[in-house]
């Protein structure tokens, strides 16, 4: 096994964080970065800013007789990147890692993004242009890599390498808890390699210690050598000075539960109200515009950049976050918009509603399956609109017709080695024991063989499974197939397709592996001993409820994936004529909605589909909303969690309200049951994965039609 030296930090031992660890030092940041002392649709051709706040500073630069010139730069960015660091999928189709190109089947891959960044970073030397590199957050959780985290902050520390100038932080970045967070952040900091990072609307508890940690890496001085910053300001080699801002959307805050007690924009309304975008909108504008303002009239910046994670729908102006920001902040030029995880290379267009003037807002794609480029001129004319070069400006693809960066590979095998040699628990190593638990047998790692558990083969496919409803329906059954392997009942289990991360490819071999199906389900960790995955709860609830959260898959599932909701031995019939919820008050008028009929398949364990128990029906209605015969649902405590938040009630077996972590599903040995071991178990037990997932199939399940979203 060969030693890891770029993965060590000195003085530290590589373990496996699940929780959180102690940091690695607090040495001084050096990302990289110069720090100062601080609508829809649109044609791209006239790009646009929003309006300053105050002066535009220094400006634009002198031409010859003394005439202010507009000048150039180039923008180079991503977002959502979930720990992606080899193509996909299957991911063992980019093991080793190739040195030819492809025929573009593999998407992603941090040494193809590494090899076009540099030949779009040389193409702006060539025109003697400035770029700067950024990110909108949400550089972690989604593969293995995730599992060494808090250790070794591969994550930070490759983006680092890969010439990032800044990020932000995401949703997902508090997926491990704060000790985790904090422990990644030093790692990296401590090497000198982690990119500058930018929070400009986060607030830390006055009262509870457990974010002091957090709150010590951060300042509002953009001098200080701090981990993160409320703003920073990078000026280019020609003078340009760019002011960059952070935001967390009122979304994605709300879709953080172990940021705890850290807040961001909602810690202004009641926590009610945290997740109402109308209430807690106008706080995140009156949090952002001070910093914007400083910017434009203290540090005299000639351009500000918004990396926000909170979400742009371009179809969906009205739910789209990012829209709103650009149209109500005065100030800001451009907006990378990520959380969304939108592939639509088209700008959107917004005029901000103080100034008149224009925003440019911008997909940053997800899993690094794009580099966007934005070539921008900042006109001398400060009153004026940014614009942007129509003809150069994209989302480039990253496939495998571009040959990967080969000083990667050695790094991509120590990462390998570092996740499968990592942790211990019960004498094994932390993905020894994953494995193992979920299959039912004994997996050792041979330290001789680099991939051996991160390939471990645990089914075939014949067929792609592509958006989130058909993982979300194999899923589903395997929570059902779990419980009734543990000789526990359950009426129907329910997912959501915001859990569902990735599509599941058959690639070259139709394998799938450890890697490949961790990518699926990788969110969450115990709220016990903080180990990797959600786990599954088991609880009652009434049918009436169960009908308000099928409403609302149908009314806001197809622009939030929070809220698509599916199932596994359930059904709903849906009325596509009628208006659908929306909202909390539309929901509990009983005449409203769409959903006309929920039926169960009484005996899931057979294996035979089939719906044959009516257990609500619009036309004899419980007499509550919220009411009817209970039913026992299995889902993970996530999910749980957020139906408790929203006010659906989950009961006990003695019809008790009971909290989703006191629900946990647990085995005879007292080991709680994850996510992860039910959808590996699941699979590995089919050996093939049935074409019943595969919606163009004869054998399709119902549900594709039954659940399917109205047009």
């Amino acid at each position: 096994m060969k030693t890891n030296r770029w993965l060590v930090a000195v003085g530290c031992a590589i373990v496996l964080v699940m929780g959180g660890v102690a940091g690695c030092g607090d040495d001084d940041d050096d990302s990289g970065t110069k720090p100062s002392t601080g609508g829809s649709g649109g044609a791209g051709g006239t790009g646009g800013t929003a309006g300053t706040a105050g002066q535009a500073g220094s400006g634009a630069s002198a031409g010859e007789g003394g005439a202010a010139q507009d000048r150039k730069l180039t923008l180079l960015f991503t977002s959502d990147e979930h720990s992606d660091f080899l193509g996909y999928s299957p991911e063992r189709d980019d093991y080793p890692l190739p040195t030819q190109a492809g025929s573009g089947s593999i998407r992603a891959g941090i040494a193809r993004r590494a090899t076009l960044l540099e030949n779009l970073r040389n193409e702006a030397v060539a025109a003697d242009v400035s770029s700067i590199t950024v990110s909108a957050g949400d550089n972690a959780m989604g593969t293995l890599i995730q599992m060494v985290r808090g250790s070794a902050a591969l994550e930070w520390r490759l983006m680092h390498k890969l010439g990032y100038d800044l990020t932000t932080l995401g949703n997902h970045d508090f997926d491990l808890g704060l000790p985790n967070l904090v422990s990644a952040l030093k790692t990296a900091q401590a090497l000198g390699e982690l990119p500058g990072i930018v929070a400009s609307n986060i607030h830390f508890s006055a009262s509870d210690p457990a974010d002091d940690e957090l709150e010590a890496l951060y300042s509002t001085d953009p001098a200080a050598k701090a981990a993160m910053h409320s703003y920073r300001v990078i000026e280019t080699s020609d003078g340009i000075r760019v002011g960059f801002i952070g935001i967390m959307g009122v979304d994605a805050s709300a879709v953080a539960p172990f940021k705890t007690p850290v807040t961001f924009s909602e810690v202004h309304v009641d926590p009610s109200d945290a997740n109402n975008t109308d209430k807690v909108l106008p706080h995140l504008y009156a949090d952002l515009q001070p910093v914007v303002d400083t910017l434009r009239n203290d540090e005299k910046v000639d351009l500000v950049v918004a990396l926000s994670h909170a979400g742009l729908a371009p179809d969906l102006p009205e739910l789209s976050e990012d829209d709103k920001i650009a149209a109500h902040v005065a100030g800001i030029d451009v907006i990378i918009s990520g959380h969304a995880h939108e592939s639509s290379a088209t700008p959107v267009i917004v005029k901000n509603e103080v100034t008149g003037k224009e925003v440019i807002v911008l997909n940053g794609g997800s899993r690094g399956q794009f580099v966007g480029r934005i070539d921008l001129t900042i006109p001398a004319d400060p009153s004026q609109s940014v614009r942007f070069d129509t003809g150069t400006q994209a989302l480039v693809p990253v496939d495998d017709t571009i040959v990967p960066d080969t000083q990667y590979a050695s790094m991509l095998e120590e990462a390998i080695e570092t996740i499968e040699s990592s942790g211990d628990i019960g004498g094994k190593t932390a993905l020894e024991h994953l494995i193992s638990r979920s299959l039912g047998t004994d997996v050792k790692n041979d330290a001789s063989q680099a991939g051996d558990l991160y390939f471990y083969p645990l089914a075939t496919m014949s067929f792609d499974m592509k958006g989130s409803r058909p993982l979300a329906f194999l899923t589903a059954d395997a929570h059902l197939h779990m419980l009734d392997t543990l000789g526990m009942t359950a009426d129907f289990a329910i997912q959501a397709g915001g859990t569902i991360r990735t599509e599941l490819l058959k690639g070259k071999t139709g394998a799938i592996t450890v890697g490949d199906a961790f990518r699926i389900v990788p969110l969450g960790t115990s709220p016990f001993d903080g180990t990797i995955g959600y786990p599954l709860v088991r609880v009652r609830i009434p049918i009436g409820a169960v009908r308000l959260l099928f409403e609302f898959t149908s009314g806001r599932g197809p622009g939030a994936s929070s809220f698509d909701l599916t199932g596994g031995g359930i059904v709903a019939e849906y009325d596509c004529s009628r208006e659908p919820i929306t909202t909390v008050a539309q929901a509990f008028v009983p005449e409203n909605g769409r959903v006309m009929k929920l039926w169960i398949d009484s005996d899931h364990s057979d294996g035979i589909e089939q719906f044959d128990t009516l257990v609500w029906d619009r036309a004899n209605p419980p007499a509550s909303v919220l009411g009817g015969d209970k039913y026992v649902m299995v889902t993970t405590n996530y999910i749980a969690q957020v139906m408790a938040d929203s006010m659906i009630p989950l009961y006990d077996e003695n019809d008790k309200i009971i909290k989703p972590n006191d629900a946990v599903v647990f085995r005879s040995d007292h080991t709680e049951v994850k996510e992860l071991e039910s959808f590996f178990a699941y699979i590995h037990e089919q050996a093939s994965i049935p074409d019943r997932y595969d919606p163009s199939s004869k054998n399709a399940t119902s549900r594709f039609e039954g659940m399917a979203f109205c047009p």
